[in-house]
């Protein structure tokens, strides 16, 4: 089998190294599980990628989305904030209480 290097985040390694120590599986062996997962629920009948995407541009509210897809929007949503600038992050609180006023719950699309 080949091998290849990837790089992943810190917070990534240290949560699937955590698991991994639980579940008694190698690092590798954890990540791997992990992707397997993945892949089954982006390829459940039941799981909308079209409708994640909605969610994450506004179209839409989180709370409609099924559990799987509500996961994969919680990540999604993390990585997305983490790399938006001060702007964008005062664009999503103001789309939140928007959100909020218009009888979304409070937490939608991370606010």
């Amino acid at each position: 089998m080949a091998t290849q290097s990837v790089r992943l985040s810190e917070s990534t390694i240290s949560a699937a190294r955590k698991e991994a120590g639980v579940m008694s599986r190698t690092l590798q062996a954890q990540i791997e599980h992990w992707v397997r997962l993945g892949q089954a629920i982006e390829q459940a009948p039941t799981f909308d990628d079209k409708k994640i995407k909605s969610a994450l541009r506004g179209e839409i509210s989180p709370d409609e989305l099924g559990s799987y897809e509500r996961a994969v929007y919680d990540v999604e949503h993390e990585v997305l904030m983490e790399n938006a600038s001060d702007t964008e992050v005062e664009f999503f609180r103001q789309l939140g209480k928007r959100q909020r006023e218009a009888g979304f719950a409070k937490g939608d699309l991370g606010t």
